[in-house]
């Protein structure tokens, strides 16, 4: 079974400081990175249904 990598949803407290790639519904890679630091809320996505994922 492989591995998925945790996704986080828009408004969500961050884990972890790092790196995290916005994804799309589909759960495919937007292209568009943030760069959080541990306990700040990750920022609103432009679309429906779009997450972070740990890059």
């Amino acid at each position: 079974m492989p591995n998925q990598k945790q996704s986080y949803k828009p408004g969500e407290n961050c884990p972890a400081s790092g790196e995290y790639e916005l994804m799309d519904s589909n759960g495919q890679g937007t292209g568009a990175f943030v760069t959080m630091e541990k306990g700040n809320r990750f920022p609103p996505g432009d679309k429906e249904g779009q997450t972070y994922t740990q890059g």
